[in-house]
């Protein structure tokens, strides 16, 4: 059949753990603070960046933005699929969200959740046409 391979919705919403070890969610959060060699972010993303990460090394004072990030991450490290939509993705509406970095001297770009997992952290366009409003964040289910 050409439907093979994929897995029904029942298949996908078994009933799964959701704890996550400590380690683990450390491993996540350092790695969405990590840039390429080479790559310069804006001096203020720079001083968000160090502040993330020590969040994340101590435990404590995580933000909305990097919790976000970390459960993203969980997510694809467990093999789901995570898609964001619309413009807002990349800066999040009140510019706290980071998902998409801008070098300061190419027109290069580098997204951290890309880098958790396997799977890329797909994208669509923005719309606000009553009725298809995109949503943040979803499970993709065939």
């Amino acid at each position: 059949s050409r439907w093979s391979g994929f897995k029904s919705p029942r298949q996908l919403s078994r009933i799964r753990e959701t704890g996550v070890y400590l380690s683990e969610l450390r491993n996540i959060g350092l790695k969405i603070c990590e840039l390429p060699k080479g790559f310069q972010v804006h001096k203020q993303l720079e001083k968000i960046l160090a502040s993330r990460k020590k969040t994340i090394e101590e435990g404590k004072g995580i933000d909305w933005g990097t919790a976000e990030a970390l459960a993203f991450g969980t997510l694809l490290m467990e093999g789901n699929h995570v898609r964001l939509t619309g413009q807002d993705v990349e800066r999040g509406t009140f510019s706290h969200r980071h998902a998409v970095l801008h070098d300061q001297n190419s027109d290069k770009t580098h997204i951290p959740l890309n880098h958790i997992a396997k799977q890329a952290l797909p994208s669509a366009p923005l719309t606000d046409i009553k009725g298809a409003r995109g949503i943040q964040a979803m499970f993709v289910v065939a």
